[in-house]
């Protein structure tokens, strides 16, 4: 499973601006870690009721007009960048 997730990732890196793997310390740090990266840009985020982390995730963004190009699969949008 986590083979098919990195290649999805490799494949829609060009239409990304950012990506980051939810790794054991949960969604809540990698959205930190990410915000970080970004220079502490800050989203509006609502998290799923049903999150399962164990399935393997990450976090993705993207301009709206490129979500179409990443295919409709598995994606849950949590929020927004402000």
């Amino acid at each position: 499973m986590a083979s098919l997730l990195i290649r999805f990732l490799w494949k829609a890196a060009p239409h990304l601006n950012l990506c980051h793997d939810v790794g054991v310390s949960g969604i809540e740090a990698a959205l930190a870690e990410a915000a970080a990266w970004s220079g502490g840009l800050e989203a509006e985020i609502e998290l799923p009721a049903e999150y399962d982390a164990r399935r393997g995730a990450a976090i993705l963004a993207c301009k709206p007009s490129k979500v179409r190009r990443l295919g409709s699969r598995g994606f849950v949008r949590i929020g927004a960048v402000r």
